[in-house]
């Protein structure tokens, strides 16, 4: 058998896969398949554009907020065709903000999914630690404010060389999240996947 911790929950393609960490040794040819299997995905995956990665698709309502300039220059085909908004007043597709402080990210947040589509998306961003930019914010913290709010993260995206993203749906009544991690995976031949 193989065991993995549970490491992060993500998105690619719009399919949601587990993403683990090596928690104890395993069989090196179960383990082998696993990585190139999700190496495969990843492969795929780095080869689309900043718009696509982030979910952008022709005709959606948009709002973005302090979006950064070479950000803008990245998306510039996909702003052609999509209908961006400057205030947050109704449902909408697709929201991305740009923040550096906490206090403001939590101002920000609430309002953003009160008027998020049911079936919508919201993405934060906040600096790189590697960016020397500023900031109070990480990943930890920006997803703690979202599941308060009652939403999850299932994708982290690289949106710029500054700017790391985290995206955020609605949950599913039906799809509880796994907040803690503190439970295994384990991999056998004839069963496959099962937590533990």
């Amino acid at each position: 058998m193989c065991y993995f911790k549970i490491y992060g929950f993500f998105e690619i393609k719009e399919v949601r896969y587990l993403f683990f960490r090596k928690a104890h040794k395993i069989k090196s040819g179960a383990r082998a398949r696993f990585e190139n299997y999700i190496r495969g995905i990843m492969a795929g995956y780095s080869g689309k554009s900043l718009g696509d990665k982030l979910g952008l698709k022709a005709g959606m309502k948009v709002y973005f907020k302090n979006l950064p300039e070479e950000v803008q220059k990245e998306l510039k085909e996909h702003i052609k065709e999509i209908k961006i908004v400057k205030t947050v007043k109704r449902p909408l597709e697709y929201l991305h903000i740009f923040e550096k402080e906490t206090k403001e990210l939590k101002k920000q947040f609430p309002k953003l999914v009160e008027n998020l589509a049911e079936k919508g998306m919201i993405w934060i961003s906040w600096p790189k630690g590697s960016s020397k930019v500023p900031t109070d914010l990480n990943e930890n913290i920006v997803r703690e404010i979202g599941l308060e709010l009652g939403i999850v993260d299932v994708k982290v995206c690289a949106v710029s060389e500054i700017w790391s993203g985290l995206k955020f749906y609605k949950r599913k009544n039906n799809i509880p999240y796994i907040k803690s991690y503190n439970c295994s995976l384990i991999y056998s031949e004839k069963s496959g996947w099962k937590t533990k």
